[in-house]
């Protein structure tokens, strides 16, 4: 069945749609909407004003679906598989649109994106399944086009997919706009002050002594760290637990004596978000002065880059199952952030 809508630009809303308004049964099985006045031109939709006193002041104008002087940021024509993400930095607070096409069904986004704060590491806007309308083509095309205030500062826009049904791979029916299937950031208003918005420019965390990130299938990585004193460190570790056992883990080693100062099991962890068997360790544990081996170990299945199953909530996180150290700590969930600027050990000295 077709469908009509008016959208207004400034809050992305649809103020009127042919759906859901009160239409009559017409000629071979379509339904007519009136108002005002009967239409006799057919197929479509026609606006007029009710008073023609009012006419002089409806000026028209061209509307640019997705207009390229407004993009902040577009990470489009997605395909199966793919994980990406692009930051910017906003220069004063401001309105944007965001335009986002993926797959859900069961109430579920399985391709999707999301926004974090650099500052922060949380998400400040996620694509969810309540939150979308229908893009056309299969059910399962998702479309998320709505205005959303970000404050001044640095942000990362990220999308990921999952093994099918993404651009120019679709095992059904494509949406309507298949070429923006993604994400795209633009200037919620006209067009984008360039004044308003520049290039994130990433520097490096001096707070970070060691991280091992994007860590994939059958692999066991491992780097050094020196304590100089005893420190409280704070632990960030993302891993795969099955029947109370843990697959894909991290641990800490003394390089001296190879005894296991740190180990993440399956109960000192909690769900992380997409897949039961994903788990996390957030924690704080006391370490003495001396020099140790930051290690991680996945097995032959469902690592970054290869997920067996749903993702996790936040699945670039994925593989960056043990991360850094830094200096001092930070009351900060870092799973939300790109997977190269997550640290995941932190420290304080005691006193």
């Amino acid at each position: 069945m077709g469908n009509a809508w008016i959208l207004d630009l400034k809050t992305r809303k649809v103020v009127w749609e042919l759906s859901a308004a009160a239409t009559e049964r017409g000629r071979r099985s379509t339904q007519v909407f009136h108002r005002a006045r009967a239409d006799p031109l057919g197929w479509g939709l026609l606006i007029r004003v009710a008073d023609a006193g009012a006419r002089a002041a409806v000026k028209p104008f061209t509307y640019e679906h997705v207009p390229a002087n407004a993009t902040i940021v577009a990470l489009t024509r997605v395909g199966d598989r793919e994980s990406r993400a692009r930051g910017f930095t906003l220069n004063r607070p401001m309105d944007v649109r965001i335009y986002a096409l993926g797959e859900g069904r069961d109430g579920h986004m399985v391709d999707y994106g999301w926004i974090t704060s650099v500052a922060t590491r949380q998400k400040v806007w996620e694509m969810q399944y309540p939150d979308t309308e229908s893009a056309g083509g299969d059910p399962k095309n998702r479309l998320f086009d709505r205005a959303l205030h970000l404050e001044k500062g640095d942000y990362v826009v990220h999308y990921v997919t999952d093994d099918s049904h993404a651009y120019d791979a679709w095992n059904a029916s494509a949406p309507f706009d298949g070429q923006h299937w993604g994400i795209t950031l633009l200037a919620a208003h006209d067009t984008l002050d360039r004044a308003a918005v520049s290039e994130y420019a990433e520097k490096p965390d001096p707070s970070i002594i060691a991280q091992m990130i994007r860590v994939r299938n059958d692999e066991n990585p491992r780097t050094r760290f020196t304590l100089d004193r005893e420190s409280q460190v704070r632990i960030y570790a993302l891993g795969e637990g099955v029947g109370r056992e843990m697959a894909d883990y991290g641990w800490i080693e003394d390089a001296k004596t190879g005894r296991t100062a740190w180990e993440m099991t399956y109960r000192t962890t909690e769900p992380a978000g997409g897949a039961e068997k994903n788990r996390r360790f957030n924690g704080t544990i006391t370490l003495p002065a001396g020099e140790y081996v930051l290690r991680f170990e996945t097995d032959g299945s469902h690592a970054f880059g290869a997920w067996t199953r749903t993702r996790r909530t936040t699945p670039t996180c994925g593989g960056s199952r043990f991360t850094g150290l830094s200096k001092r700590p930070r009351r900060r969930y870092w799973c939300a952030s790109p997977p190269r600027d997550l640290p995941l050990l932190q420290r304080r000295h005691l006193r």
